[in-house]
C-alpha cells in the first residue's frame, strides 16, 4: 500500500479506499494503545511502529499525484500609493 500511494499509480477510488483503511486502522490502534489493558513492551513497540507506518502512508496519500506540477498561487493584493 505504501508503494502504491507513493508512486501515485492508484485511481481516485482506490486512494479513497486507502484513506478510509488508514483512518480505521489508526482508530483501532488508538483504542488499543490507550485502553485499560496492560501491554507488554513488545506490543507497545508494535503499536507505535504501526502508527508510524500509517502516518507515512497518510503523508503519501496527501501528496499531490504529480509533484512536478506547480501549485496554483494566489496573487498578492497590490498596495495602493496614497
Amino acid at each position: 500500500m505504501r508503494r502504491e500511494a507513493a508512486t501515485g499509480d492508484s485511481t481516485v477510488a482506490r486512494r479513497a479506499e486507502l484513506e478510509s483503511y488508514v483512518s480505521a486502522a489508526a482508530m483501532k490502534l488508538a483504542i488499543i494503545g490507550t485502553g485499560s489493558a496492560r501491554l507488554t513492551d513488545e506490543l507497545k513497540k508494535r503499536v507505535l511502529t504501526t502508527f508510524l507506518t500509517l502516518m507515512i502512508l497518510r503523508e503519501n496519500l496527501d501528496r499531490p499525484l504529480n509533484p512536478f506540477v506547480p501549485r496554483s498561487r494566489t496573487p498578492r493584493p497590490q498596495a495602493t500609493a496614497a
